[in-house]
């Protein structure tokens, strides 16, 4: 009996995460998958998308400090030479001509903004970070790529700033441009839509549960639906951990 206690409990919550993970990622699809746009804000209404610069090809920036140096990288996706050049996942990848390579960002660690103060027409701001700094272990390469608005056509990558753990990288491109855009209006509290979907869903069951029990003629501790299961959950879930802790 515990043992299908424990199994339908599992099942329950792990149906409810379900429906609760779809249901926000309906409400609030921009927070849970990383993506090229910068969407617009009343600090700043203009909206960019670089989406199109995540390309099949590898964007080439060259050292400024040492001539055997070059940047690989893409922009929001990983760059293609990863068989030969760095890992998969790799967004940003140097490489010296002895062949050996360091990541200085990966995809799966990246955060794409407003650049603070437009200086020099740079609207967008790209960071990341990769591997371990073989010069400084208590830091990792990192990488800034500015994003300049250009009306031209494409102009070639080139590095601003160099160190030993860094490298800040200007992209002209029309697509840093953007586009005047009213931010949405009322902008959603991300903690208030968890709150509301983990606490207010739950009671609103209870409720409308308690309404068709009390249609069917029940009263007092009748009213509540699956007030056995309910009332055993505890106990189902003490026996659960136990299970758990003998089975690793």
């Amino acid at each position: 009996m515990a043992s299908s206690t424990c199994y339908f409990a599992w099942r329950l919550h792990y149906a409810y995460f379900l429906f609760i993970w779809t249901l926000f990622a309906a409400i609030y699809p921009e927070t849970l998958a990383k993506n090229c746009l910068i969407r617009p804000t009343k600090k700043n209404p203009v909206e960019i998308d670089l989406t199109p610069l995540t390309v099949k090809i590898d964007y080439i920036a060259k050292s400024i400090r040492k001539e055997n140096v070059v940047y690989h990288f893409n922009v929001c996706g990983s760059i293609e030479e990863t068989g030969t050049v760095c890992s998969d996942g790799t967004m940003v990848c140097q490489t010296v001509s002895d062949a050996s390579k360091h990541i200085y960002g990966k995809v799966s660690n990246f955060e794409l903004k407003h650049a603070p103060d437009n200086d020099k027409s740079v609207t967008a701001i790209l960071l990341t970070e990769g591997e371990t700094c073989l010069a400084e272990s208590k830091q990792r390469y990192s990488t800034e790529i500015q994003f300049k608005c250009s009306k031209g056509g494409f102009i070639q990558p080139t590095v601003l700033e160099e160190e030993e753990c860094f490298v800040n990288i200007l992209f002209p491109t029309p697509y840093a441009c953007g586009e005047d855009k009213k931010p949405p209006g009322g902008s959603v509290d991300v903690g208030a839509i968890i709150a509301i979907l983990i606490f207010v869903l739950p009671i609103a069951y209870l409720i409308f549960g308690a309404g068709v029990m009390f249609a069917r003629g029940a009263s007092g501790r009748e009213l509540i639906v699956h007030r056995e299961f309910l009332a055993d959950l505890p106990n189902a879930i003490a026996v659960c951990e136990i299970q758990i802790a003998i089975w690793f």
